[in-house]
């Protein structure tokens, strides 16, 4: 049985950037979405999604902008959009002071179940976006991106066994050898080279940790 996240219905996402008409990383988007649909037993064939995408590349104009596809339990798909708004660079990380208990199952498929990360992004009004930690007191991922830290003169993020997203970014770096796998403390953190957050949309951006509560274990 499928979940039902708390605050809209439940639905696969995927968001993908279009920067004068070009729709980035597109594939990859779609081949996220049709491998969680089959996960999870939703009935979506490519070619429908590929008009929708279609559908959102055309309603976009000459400002950047995210199209999100959201694809419905019963296989409806809906198409919606909003400005690519500039974002911080360094991102302000805070490290979460709670650990966050990932949906069971979920962690991998990008969903409107997403509580957790509201939750999170509470606790640390004042920064750009929350590193979370799982159960097992390791870093997972931020709210909205993949985590990355170089550590020993390698880019390393967390794998998905941890409990991360499966992100379109992600699997792009990790495919062309730009990253590594690597359970990630806070401490490993502290100390890395240099940090930075990865997404599809908005491509590798440096980012550092702030001051302020954290946590007291790793």
């Amino acid at each position: 049985m499928l979940p039902t996240g708390t605050r809209e219905p439940f639905a696969l996402l995927e968001t993908f950037a279009v920067v004068r008409g070009e729709a980035r990383n597109l594939e990859t988007h779609l081949d996220r979405m049709l491998d969680s649909a089959a996960r999870f037993g939703i009935p979506i064939g490519r070619a429908m999604l590929e008009d929708a995408a279609r559908e959102g590349v055309a309603s976009t104009g000459e400002e950047p902008t995210l199209v999100r596809l959201a694809l419905r339990r019963s296989g409806a798909l809906e198409v919606s959009s909003r400005p690519l708004r500039p974002a911080p660079v360094p991102v302000r990380l805070a490290l979460d002071t709670e650990l966050t208990r990932f949906p069971t199952g979920l962690s991998a498929h990008k969903t409107t179940v997403r509580d957790h990360l509201v939750a999170a992004m509470r606790r640390h009004p004042d920064a750009d976006d929350v590193v979370l930690r799982g159960e097992h007191g390791r870093a997972v991922e931020t709210t909205i991106s993949t985590l990355l830290a170089r550590i020993d003169g390698r880019w390393c993020t967390p794998p998905l066994t941890d409990g991360c997203l499966d992100g379109v970014g992600r699997r792009l770096a990790l495919g062309r050898g730009e990253l590594v796998e690597r359970p990630l403390t806070t401490v490993m953190l502290r100390e890395a080279e240099s940090l930075a957050v990865l997404s599809s949309a908005r491509g590798w951006r440096p980012a550092m940790l702030v001051e302020g509560a954290s946590p007291q274990q790793d």
